[in-house]
């Protein structure tokens, strides 16, 4: 079984393992070394943050993936998503299966009419799974809507026009007990 729920207290020892793996870190906006308790003090704070979502994806128990929705602008509607994989399982849909979750519950129960992603132009992987849900890079006009940016990344956005709801198979949602979005 498949299931997407909020990230908890117990998954931030997983989720500082995850971000020190170097084919993670190489690929994220985070300087430094991530520690436990700095983890902690952030998961105290965000915890708080409303219309902010951190989730994870577990299969069989394990975790497999964690993502979120953060930042969210009121005057555009607006909402950026990050997600990672674990190292261990990459390749394997999982990122495709929360982002596609994660976007269509921004979209239709947050009703944000835009989702935007940072990513590494080298990052493919990350680069070929935001295309397949529906994100397209953006020029500096569309960039305005959502007032945060991040040197040497792309910036992506999908819109309710442009998201693939059939990203993944219906066989493969059908398996999902969505605990969050």
């Amino acid at each position: 079984m498949i299931i997407l729920r909020r990230l908890q207290e117990q998954d931030l020892t997983t989720r500082v393992a995850w971000l020190n793996t170097p084919s993670l870190v190489n690929n994220m906006s985070i300087q430094g070394e991530i520690t436990l308790q700095g983890t902690q003090q952030w998961y105290e704070r965000v915890s708080k943050i409303p219309n902010r979502y951190d989730v994870v994806l577990e299969e069989g128990g394990e975790l497999m993936a964690m993502g979120g929705l953060t930042n969210y602008v009121e005057e555009t509607r607006s909402i950026e998503s990050y997600l990672f994989v674990n190292p261990q399982a990459q390749s394997k849909g999982l990122g495709t299966l929360i982002l596609h979750q994660m976007v269509g519950f921004a979209l239709s129960k947050l009703s944000c009419d835009n989702v935007f992603a940072y990513v590494m132009p080298s990052n493919t992987p990350s680069m070929r799974v935001h295309r397949k849900v529906g994100f397209q890079i953006v020029d500096n006009s569309a960039q305005q809507l959502f007032p945060i940016s991040k040197e040497n990344r792309d910036v992506l956005r999908v819109t309710p026009l442009s998201y693939n709801t059939k990203a993944v198979p219906s066989s493969t949602l059908q398996e999902v007990e969505n605990l969050v979005l």
